[in-house]
């Protein structure tokens, strides 16, 4: 279970201590092993408060009883720092800074010289981005006719003033405050559950702003570089005969300052506490990302006890930002390494997604998931929060404890023993320093990165590097040159990283080292060690051309960036582990892996990244011994047939798309020689693509257009609920307002009708002019949506809902959720206030469209065909479905029978043959063998497809259709709405097949 990994919870309401107790006893049900207590978007009691602490008690005590972790984390919503904003809100002098360098006239230099936010005043020869003859000056006397004039300022908040500015994480009176304020406080409540209930505290997305500056940076730097960095500022945004190596000198201190103020302070404070200090930082997905936020992102690693990051989408990414954290955890003792992953993939992504996106990862190193998210309420906004929810309101949460099972067997696996590699990359952050010239503009949002064309081309000239070696399958780690600064060393002809040593050293395109990193690579290369050098070579120590290392790099074995020379190089230097080929013999290029060596056992992790292509792969093993495989969703354990070829053991394994295979080479045990005999197909039944059906839960209707008008005024036009509201808010007052919603019915008998929306109590509620009171008849997936009984209501033709409320704006008038450069900190504050949001209809009913984006209730068949189940009238519905038929099957003696589905649009569905489980399919190979379930004659076959939120909650109105990024502006995205309804398909969209086979 504690490799299962841990969600955000999402604390995102007026919370009770009941429900917090409920929806623990649901997540260690459903197999988690623990949660993260998170303040997120939409919470009501003040964070840190008295009410705030006794609900973490609440948590704390009832996770206890379970043997489930409470996680804490340190901030309200993000960025980690401010504290919500208590101490953005002491002043200017906690609130972050950056330098901005522009021209300015001879005139204005006395302006400047007084201004209090003024750096220096300088002059210089320009020619177009190129500064020469750099100099400070004092007055406007020391300008002549034909120099420029620079200015270089400081861009600093006002504080409280200033609402949603960040703090200045590089400044210690900040960071003392945010330790006491928020670690020490928690300590003192809960210090004696620390390392034990609490096991460590959560930091998300710690960053400054682009270009950094804190009042003490200059002496830091004096003490850490030597000289004035203030003389040399402006060669920061442009080019010129020092630029590189003040640039490395500054991106380096800043660096430095930000690891030892901001990471290793928490990693002590944690180290001492008894905590594992985890989480991810801002950006740390490529160079320029990187250097405009965090500076560089191993270095923090290495003061993380479980380093972490996070990766958003439905998607997977290039290999640098999991292989940069797992790299450290490998140099530090094999860490556990976190990912926050599935954030903003969607209301649909279904468990083979989850899979998918998960598996990539713990193929390159993580193993510890932070699923995002679980809310604890879809309330208003709440709901548009970077979803999907995965939690209990999800009509698969029954299923999910299967998911969570197979990832806590995969995870128990993958943290057995140690990483096993011999190659190591030398990582070009520090070429990207010295490249990164600016526009001289500050960053207007958290949100945007300085791109720089010449650092990104270092960045994706190392992807490609990283990419083939893993297409190659020859695995390695990254080596931070400032890690090997302080834990490199060489040892015979092994290059040594912390823990962790390596045979051979690849030296990516770049263009400079640092000087230790050039003192280790001679001392490795006259040891007898291997160097590759990728070109172009760096030919810079520190931003310093160096002709010392120019010769040394070109007595190296040189190579152009592409495959085949990276693998030829390789390969004459030593033979690989392990091979994995397809079927023409070729490196199987959508295969990963991952060895691990355990006492006397080496464990493999193979996985096809692909969702398109299927494998038939031959891996070759180096090693001897007996061949396992290990089946992650039943536990079981079998030999696998091998044989000998070219001096490895050989055996087959079919790789479908996404599908993925744990093996154990068990080096005490003998290998079982032979092949595995191949299954053949004597017959097959396509089945017929209609069927019966039963639908299990309520059908439902989204409505999400409305008509409003205020005390007195006119009815407007026709609206989405969200532009109703942002109109509503712009009065700025509260008073009394009306929705008027309408929809269509032709139902011969309305049954189970109910109207569906939050926060009822609100309301005055009207169906066709009567007015409707509110019961309390429970709730519609999540505990807001609130059931209010209709039927009776309900008439043939149009029928119209009236709602009033008295609306309440929000109190402290932050802007919703519309603008998608808003910084985090702005809109991540506390909501009150009336949320005007959609209505449901539900029952039981089909809808029908007269034309597009008007539906009706009407009555419901009996038969249903293969094919999207929405376009047959179950548009909206979020439940589950149930298929079945009788087919009349002829056994045979010695004969398996299995179920093949060619494609299944669910998240997940179970298989019943003759009223018996046969058992559940969540991702491909979508393939069940049901021979002892089947009987000659008349047999049942019955699947029940389970389906998301997504398309009762959206984005239903995107013109791209289905969204594989989901942010809360997705769903108000008035550049690409479409009043056109864009639906996900659901239900059994291809062939369902019995195959006989002898």
């Amino acid at each position: 279970r504690k490799y299962a990994g841990a969600p955000f919870w999402s604390w995102n309401e007026k919370l009770s201590a009941e429900e917090i107790k409920r929806q623990i006893k649901e997540m260690w049900e459903q197999g988690l092993g623990g949660a993260f207590l998170h303040a997120r978007e939409g919470l009501i009691i003040p964070y840190l408060s008295k009410e705030w602490m006794n609900m973490i008690e609440v948590a704390v005590d009832e996770s206890k009883k379970l043997g489930f972790d409470a996680w804490l984390y340190d901030e309200d919503k993000w960025p980690s720092g401010s504290v919500g904003l208590r101490i953005t809100n002491l002043g200017e002098d906690y609130i972050e800074k950056t330098i901005v360098c522009k021209e300015i006239s001879k005139n204005e230099i006395d302006k400047y010289l007084k201004d209090d936010h003024t750096i220096g005043v300088f002059t210089c020869i320009k020619d177009n981005n190129n500064i020469k003859y750099l100099k400070k000056i004092e007055n406007k006397e020391a300008v002549h006719s034909n120099e420029t004039v620079l200015v270089t300022c400081i861009k600093a908040g006002t504080g409280a003033q200033n609402k949603g500015e960040f703090v200045d994480l590089l400044d210690k009176k900040v960071m003392d405050r945010f330790i006491e304020w928020t670690h020490e406080a928690y300590y003192r409540r809960f210090g004696k559950e620390f390392g034990k209930t609490i096991p460590g505290i959560f930091t998300d997305e710690p960053n400054y702003s682009f270009v950094p500056w804190t009042p003490k940076f200059p002496e830091y730097f004096k003490l850490k570089k030597g000289y004035d960095i203030i003389n040399k500022l402006p060669y920061i945004f442009y080019d010129g005969e020092e630029a590189y190596k003040i640039r490395y000198d500054f991106w380096s201190t800043i660096t430095d300052l930000f690891v030892e103020n901001f990471s290793k302070r928490l990693y002590d404070w944690c180290d001492k506490h008894n905590l594992i200090f985890t989480g991810h930082y801002l950006y740390e997905d490529d160079l320029s990302s990187q250097i405009s936020n965090i500076g560089a992102a191993m270095p923090h690693y290495e003061f993380e006890q479980m380093p972490g990051i996070d990766h958003l989408g439905r998607r997977i990414a290039d290999p640098m930002l999991v292989k940069q954290v797992s790299s450290v955890a490998h140099q530090f003792g094999d860490r556990r390494v976190l990912s926050e992953l599935y954030g903003t993939a969607g209301w649909n992504v279904s468990f083979e997604d989850l899979k998918w996106i998960g598996e990539w990862q713990y193929c390159l190193g993580v193993n510890f998931p932070c699923q995002h998210l679980s809310l604890y309420s879809l309330r208003g906004l709440r709901k548009r929060d970077f979803p999907a929810s995965l939690h209990y309101q999800q009509p698969w949460w029954k299923h999910y404890h299967i998911f969570n099972k197979y990832i806590a067997r995969l995870l128990f696996m993958l943290t057995r023993g140690e990483h096993s590699c011999d190659v190591c990359v030398i990582h070009p952050v520090t070429s990207g320093w010295v490249l990164m010239s600016s526009s001289g503009k500050p960053s207007k949002s958290i949100w945007q990165v300085n791109r720089n064309k010449n650092v990104d081309k270092i960045s994706n000239e190392f992807v490609i590097t990283s990419e083939n070696l893993l297409k190659i399958h020859r695995d390695y780690d990254y080596a931070d040159e400032k890690i090997m600064e302080n834990h490199g060393k060489v040892e015979n002809d092994k290059f040594i990283i912390g823990t962790k040593s390596y045979k051979v050293v690849i030296i990516p395109s770049g263009v400079t080292l640092r000087k230790k990193t050039f003192t280790l690579l001679k001392d490795f290369y006259n040891n007898g060690g291997k160097i590759i050098c990728i070109k172009p070579t760096p030919y810079m120590i520190e931003g310093v051309k160096s002709d010392e290392l120019i010769k040394f790099l070109d007595n190296m074995i040189l190579i152009n960036n592409d495959l085949q020379s990276l693998k030829s190089s390789l390969d004459s230097i030593y033979g690989p582990d392990v091979k994995i080929l397809d079927k023409n013999g070729n490196d199987a290029h959508n295969i990963y892996y991952q060895r691990r060596l355990f006492n006397d056992k080496e464990i493999y992790f193979f996985v096809n990244i692909s969702k398109n292509i299927f494998y038939e792969a031959d891996i070759l093993f180096k090693s001897k011994g007996m061949i396992e495989r290990w089946d992650l969703e039943t536990g079981k354990v079998k030999p696998v047939k091998c044989r000998e070829k070219d001096g490895y053991l050989l055996i087959t394994l079919p790789l479908a798309p996404t599908q993925s295979h744990l093996i154990v080479l068990n080096k005490s045990r003998e290998p079982v020689q032979g092949s595995e005999q191949k299954e053949i197909i004597e017959r097959e039944i396509t089945l017929s693509r209609d069927w019966n059906y039963k639908r299990n839960d309520p059908n439902a209707l989204t409505l999400d257009y409305c008509k409003y008008r205020l005390k007195y005024g006119k009815w407007s036009d026709w609206m989405p609920v969200w532009k109703a509201k942002k109109e509503i808010d712009n009065y700025h007052k509260n008073f009394d307002v009306w929705l008027k919603f309408q929809f269509f019915s032709s139902l011969s008998s309305p049954k189970d009708i109910h109207l569906v929306l939050e926060t009822p109590e609100q309301f005055e509620i009207s169906v066709n002019d009567r007015p409707v009171e509110y019961k309390d008849t429970g709730y519609f997936w999540d505990i807001s949506f609130k059931k209010v009984r209709i039927n009776e209501f309900v008439k043939d033709g149009l029928n119209t809902i009236i709602l009033k409320c008295y609306y309440v704006g929000d109190v402290e008038k932050y802007l919703l959720t519309l603008n998608p450069d808003d910084r985090p900190e702005e809109r991540n504050r506390l909501r009150y206030g009336t949320e005007l949001e959609n209505i449901y209809i539900i029952g039981s009913f089909r809808l029908s469209q007269a034309f597009p984006g008007k539906f009706s209730l009407v009555d419901e068949t009996d038969r249903i065909i293969s094919g999207d189940i929405g376009k047959q009238g179950y548009y909206f519905y979020p439940g589950s479905f149930s298929y079945f038929k009788e087919i009349e099957i002829k056994k045979k003696q010695n004969e398996k029978i299995y179920l093949c589905f060619d494609k299944v649009d669910a998240v997940v569905f179970d298989v019943k043959i003759n009223d018996k489980n046969a058992g559940t399919l969540a991702w491909r190979p979508l393939r069940l063998e049901i021979t002892d379930l089947i009987k000659n004659g008349k047999n049942r076959i019955e699947i029940e497809i389970f389906g998301s939120l997504r398309n009762l909650l959206g984005p239903l109105h995107h013109k791209a259709g289905e969204l594989l990024w989901v942010s809360p502006y997705s769903f108000v995205d008035e550049k690409n709405w479409t009043d056109e309804y864009n639906f996900v398909d659901f239900g059994i969209t291809g062939d369902v097949k019995l195959e006989f086979v002898k």
